[in-house]
């Protein structure tokens, strides 16, 4: 209970600061702790230049651009098959989940906007041309 009234009381904090830069109407995004709750999961808001831009980045003045791609794709390729299994076990066909996927990126996330163009459960493929708008 301690640290929800902490958060509480951080959040007062924040909206006066807004307040004093005269920004209060900026669009509230989150609940009274903080989170914002799209499809009963916990999301973050993060603005594009950082991720996935900054990222791309960082791993290329690292380790070159080959692996920064590799790093993205890595990272999308996971996250489908957390975002196919989950919603597997929701009850939702095989079929419907490369365009929930997609419908949910553009709609909701603003991630990319992706342009099917070749499912096959047997081979385990699904190729889609991304439309990103975050470049």
């Amino acid at each position: 209970m301690e640290n929800k009234n902490k958060i509480l009381e951080l959040q007062k904090k924040s909206e006066e600061v807004l307040k004093g830069l005269c920004l209060e109407n900026v669009q509230k995004l989150t609940n009274e702790e903080g989170e914002i709750f799209l499809l009963g999961k916990r999301w973050v808001l993060i603005e594009v230049n950082t991720f996935p831009g900054g990222i791309i980045k960082s791993i290329a003045d690292i380790m070159g651009e080959r692996m920064a791609n590799e790093f993205i794709y890595r990272f999308g390729y996971n996250y489908g098959e957390d975002f196919a299994e989950e919603h597997l076990k929701r009850g939702i066909p095989k079929e419907k989940i490369p365009k929930l996927r997609s419908a949910l990126c553009a709609i909701f996330t603003g991630w990319v906007t992706a342009e099917p163009l070749e499912l096959d459960f047997e081979k385990g493929r699904y190729v889609a041309k991304l439309h990103p708008d975050f470049c």
